[in-house]
């Protein structure tokens, strides 16, 4: 069992392993997505925007291999081969332009499957759907099982669809926490398919987990967008912050018990388990940030009541980055 204080100590390597990965990704992104939407950028018929360009270069074709990707190499003991970069890099520049399939270009399963799986003659009908094709198709070739990939984008589709159910009223909480789930696990699994088949029960678990973990975390911060958008998560929905904690403590610790459980050495899952640690231990101080405001409404969290900066925690500030230090060493205990 790890200390505190060893975990103190661990934070500068994993700094120069955030570092090392996120300037290794930059690189690769220069010498393959820049070129490509080079191209489409050029092309535009309009239906594209900086910001779709955006998504691509500075989150999701980064973030993806550089943390989630790299991250995950860690069970094993070794990076990301040359060939997995790339697929995880195409794979994961089709988020954005997917995830608005849905938000702001409504478009069937059948369309999209069509886009993904057409080889010589695509059927899209502008900019968009032209630069969906050409990344599905740089994805398929890289990824070892193509047909698990493409079972996958079944999955998130009908997880997007499940999702619409968040903007309407009668939402009960275990629904809310179904689709929580469902969403984040399922796309954890889509991201990972470039692996290739799971090891055993316990990894699948664990990677449609921590897929669900992420979702939640990513609610927690989103929050004051939410509340705006009118979408129900468990945050928004939250009248007691410290119960949200409690929750989001537990499916922690699950995730700590599979990573127990996984037949890999000790010193691969230790690595992993301070990695995925210092990720989700940022909610944490999210947490310390909201419930204050439960001071303010007679010790209940009332959503409504708050305005934008009650509910955006800035992690750039430094106090929150020292307690962001803090629960990290707290909970990542191996």
């Amino acid at each position: 069992m790890l200390n505190y204080l060893e975990n103190i100590l661990s934070i500068p390597s994993l700094y120069r392993f955030y570092k090392r990965n996120s300037d290794l990704q930059k690189k690769f992104l220069v010498e393959t997505i820049y070129v490509d939407l080079g191209k489409f950028q050029a092309e535009n018929d309009g239906s594209l925007t900086e910001k779709d360009f955006k998504k691509i270069t500075d989150y999701y074709a980064f973030a993806i291999p550089a943390f989630l990707g790299e991250g995950y190499c860690l069970l094993r003991g070794f990076g990301l081969t040359k060939e997995e970069r790339y697929a995880l890099t195409y794979v994961g520049s089709l988020t954005g332009l997917f995830d608005d399939f849905f938000d702001e270009n409504p478009t069937s399963l059948e369309h999209i499957r069509q886009l993904i799986s057409a080889v010589d003659d695509t059927p899209a009908n502008n900019s968009r759907e032209k630069l969906f094709w050409f990344l599905s198709q740089k994805a398929l070739h890289f990824t070892k099982d193509k047909e698990m990939l493409l079972s996958f984008v079944d999955k998130i589709f009908e997880a997007q669809i499940l999702s619409l159910k968040q903007k309407t009223d009668s939402l009960e909480y275990a629904e809310i926490e179904r689709i929580t789930f469902e969403k984040g696990g399922v796309s954890m699994l889509f991201y990972s398919s470039v692996f290739g088949q799971p090891a055993s029960d316990i990894e699948y678990q664990l990677r449609y987990l921590l897929g669900g973990m992420a979702q939640l975390e990513n609610d927690i911060f989103d929050i004051y967008r939410d509340k705006e958008q009118g979408i129900k998560t468990l945050a928004t929905t939250a009248t007691k912050m410290d119960d949200l904690r409690i929750y989001y403590t537990e499916q922690t610790k699950r995730i700590f018990s599979l990573i127990q459980q996984l037949e890999l050495p000790k010193s691969n899952k230790i690595n992993f388990l301070r990695f995925f640690a210092y990720i989700v231990s940022r909610a944490f101080v999210c947490f310390d940030f909201l419930e204050k405001n439960e001071k303010l409404t007679d010790d209940k969290f009332l959503i409504h009541n708050y305005e934008r900066k009650q509910l955006v925690c800035d992690m750039e500030k430094m106090g929150n980055q020292l307690l962001h230090f803090h629960h990290f060493a707290r909970i990542c205990k191996p």
